[in-house]
């Protein structure tokens, strides 16, 4: 019995609540409204979650791209100052599952590892290629697929490499891992110059 009462009740409310959104159509007849609400509401909650899932993409594009135009920028661009990866670990994967390939290193084009990197290009930069300055970076693409993602960006600086006057360009391509809600680079390939 409570069955049949819980059944009718809800039959009662999804009849309640349809009629009212069809009730001024032309061809109303109720069978049809009933079924053309549940289609609605299928779609409406679809279309609710896709909704939802593009709004979460663009606010995970925009994260990524607020890492890149600041502290990403940041980091390489020391101008006069001390290059250095203190307080800049979080915007990378800082283990040894992260990766970078580089034709521009000064030794290995496949770096493995974070440490590996940070020992890389900590001395170099300070030592070959200071002050250093990026003067244009441009955001080609950012696209997000759940906790991964991939960006593309142009840089363009100038500085001084081994004590001469030095313009560069480089693409650069990452991949992102969302983790613990925090975007990192977990992979980076650098090549250059560019030619457009």
């Amino acid at each position: 019995m409570k069955r049949i009462l819980k059944s009718t009740i809800v039959f009662l409310c999804v009849l309640f609540f349809a009629i009212p959104a069809h009730a001024l159509s032309e061809k109303f007849t109720p069978v049809n409204q009933v079924e053309n609400s549940l289609t609605i509401a299928v779609v409406n909650t679809n279309n609710a979650t896709i909704n939802s899932a593009e709004q979460q993409q663009k606010i995970d594009e925009e994260a990524i791209r607020e890492i890149l135009l600041g502290k990403w920028r940041n980091l390489w661009s020391t101008g006069d100052k001390k290059f250095t990866f203190q307080g800049y670990e979080k915007v990378f994967l800082d283990n040894e599952d992260f990766m970078a390939t580089d034709s521009l290193s000064p030794s290995a084009t496949l770096v493995k590892g974070w440490k590996a990197y940070s020992e890389l290009w900590e001395p170099y930069t300070n030592q070959h290629l200071h002050p250093w300055t990026i003067t244009r970076l441009e955001v080609n693409k950012i696209s997000v697929a759940g906790d991964m993602a991939w960006s593309s960006v142009n840089l363009y600086g100038e500085g001084i490499l081994d004590g001469e006057n030095y313009l560069g360009s480089e693409h650069c391509t990452h991949v992102w891992r969302k983790i613990d809600g925090q975007w990192r680079i977990v992979h980076e390939h650098v090549s250059g110059p560019i030619y457009l």
